[in-house]
């Protein structure tokens, strides 16, 4: 692996990391002990708040012609702001600094990963198998690394300056090469190149359906734990449940390559309907009030991250192939998440609306949702046009 690439990943592993403490179990265990009552509301504007920050974090990023020095302090402000919310005053406070953080990191990875492809040349392939480990591996160290030291005193935030000291120059260096590559080719690629094609927007759209799904189960995993199924450590089992659904995601991404037909163009749709069984039973079991035993929980979170790692390798090596010729493309694809996440903050603003903010009545819609979406996006599979030979 070559020094830009493993530098890339580098960088994108902490910016990972600080968006999954966001988008799962930061905030939930914040509002857990700050505002019990009113959690899933101000988890729903927690969520909607940093959504939007983070789609204009990657909307500002791409925008500009170049990065540079803006996108490494982007990368130093989220970390501070991160820092900042482990001792948010109150719920206001903590959404504010989750804006600030989810901006940042956002504008500072859609900079690297553009700035990586743009200087990886032949090693592009490599530099999309990293990213896509390094993002899987921020994902699932959050769940287990948060919940495990929040309330240790100071070992969270030494934790985040350690690895700011490694990632800080990592994400200087990815930077420095893609300015370099830009003004070595003259390449005004991301300025110059086609529109999002047809077939884009349908993967594009089934893939915001799955991870919306994922959100929503990932999302409330503890609080169904806790309210729905009465279980005493619902914070320790979650986020053991969430890092072995992110563990099997790198496994699935790894074992992808095994499979036959990796390579089409679009990608095999069998790739990209791996985790939809999976998207129908984990929530199915999470809301019946079944004391589903960790071994299930286990097992079920391996197989939903392993098939959603399939999908997710997939995916970006349908992006990755195609960014070169509609440079919105990957742009799209870091945003995935974030406009995911904003669909989900309207789903459950709707179920709190529907269950007149009695937390418990909401989750049945909350699950059913979880359950039908990636479903009903199967639709915009069935018109893809033919891989190209």
């Amino acid at each position: 692996m070559s020094a830009l690439v493993w530098r890339a990943a580098s960088a994108m592993l902490l910016l990972s990391f600080v968006m999954s403490a966001n988008g799962n179990v930061l905030p939930q265990l914040y509002f857990q002990r700050h505002a019990p009552s009113q959690k899933l509301s101000w988890l729903a504007a927690s969520l909607l708040c940093a959504t939007i920050g983070s789609i204009a974090g990657v909307l500002s990023s791409r925008a500009r012609s170049s990065h540079g020095s803006s996108a490494l302090a982007a990368v130093i402000v989220g970390l501070i702001a991160e820092v900042a919310m482990l001792r948010a005053p109150a719920p206001s406070a903590f959404v504010a600094l989750a804006v600030v953080a989810q901006f940042s990191v956002n504008y500072a990875l859609n900079a690297i990963d553009h700035s990586a492809v743009r200087a990886s040349g032949e090693q592009r392939s490599r530099h999309d198998r990293a990213s896509t480990a390094a993002r899987l591996l921020g994902m699932l160290s959050a769940p287990v690394i948060v919940p495990s030291l929040i309330d240790r005193g100071q070992a969270l935030t030494i934790g985040l300056v350690a690895a700011a000291v490694v990632a800080v120059p990592c994400a200087a260096a990815v930077l420095a090469a893609g300015a370099a590559a830009r003004s070595a080719t003259h390449d005004d690629a991301e300025q110059r190149g086609e529109g999002l094609s047809r077939d884009d927007r349908r993967i594009l759209g089934f893939s915001v359906a799955v991870y919306v799904s994922l959100y929503l189960v990932a999302a409330n995993l503890i609080y169904l734990l806790r309210d729905v199924a009465r279980i005493a450590d619902a914070e320790r089992r979650g986020g053991a449940t969430l890092t072995v659904v992110f563990f099997g995601a790198l496994l699935g991404a790894a074992l992808r390559p095994k499979l036959r037909a990796t390579h089409k163009q679009p990608p095999d749709v069998a790739h990209l309907l791996a985790p939809l069984p999976w998207l129908v039973i984990v929530p199915a079991a999470l809301s019946s009030g079944w004391a589903v035993p960790f071994a299930a929980l286990a097992t079920g979170g391996l197989a939903l991250g392993a098939t959603y790692g399939v999908f997710l390798a997939a995916l970006r090596e349908y992006v990755s192939r195609g960014a070169s010729q509609r440079a919105p493309l990957l742009s799209a694809f870091n945003n995935l998440a974030n406009t995911s996440s904003l669909v989900a903050f309207a789903l459950l603003a709707l179920a709190a609306a529907l269950s007149g903010g009695r937390t418990a009545r909401a989750y049945p819609y909350v699950m059913a949702t979880a359950a039908m979406l990636p479903i009903a996006a199967l639709s915009l599979l069935t018109r893809l046009r033919p891989p190209r030979v």
